[in-house]
């Protein structure tokens, strides 16, 4: 084995799936669980390649509400988000980002 993998196996100092240490006072939260949300909103900034994909994904999805999109050319933005309200099954889907 060369230096570098052993200096690099040498300095790991945590063994494969052991729990790491906390800090004096820290919590656990693994088994945190907040209330049930009514409405999830949701903002997208770039709506070129993936964005309009993710944003309809996420309009068809009971309780959510978009309530911005934003990307540098307008007609991306206008487009993403009629489509949006399309998808949004009357759903309130607000895009002005006036809030």
């Amino acid at each position: 084995m060369g230096s570098l993998g052993a200096g690099f196996l040498l300095g790991c100092s945590e063994k494969r799936g052991s729990t790491p240490s906390r800090a004096s006072g820290s919590q656990y939260m693994g088994d945190f669980a907040a209330p049930a949300l009514q409405r999830v909103r949701c903002a997208f900034i770039g709506v070129g390649a993936r964005g309009p994909g993710h944003a309809r994904q996420i309009a068809e999805i009971e309780g959510t509400e978009i309530v911005a999109i934003s990307d540098l050319y307008e007609d991306l933005a206008k487009k993403s988000a009629a489509e949006c309200a399309e998808k949004g099954r009357g759903q309130r889907q607000d895009h002005s980002g006036n809030r």
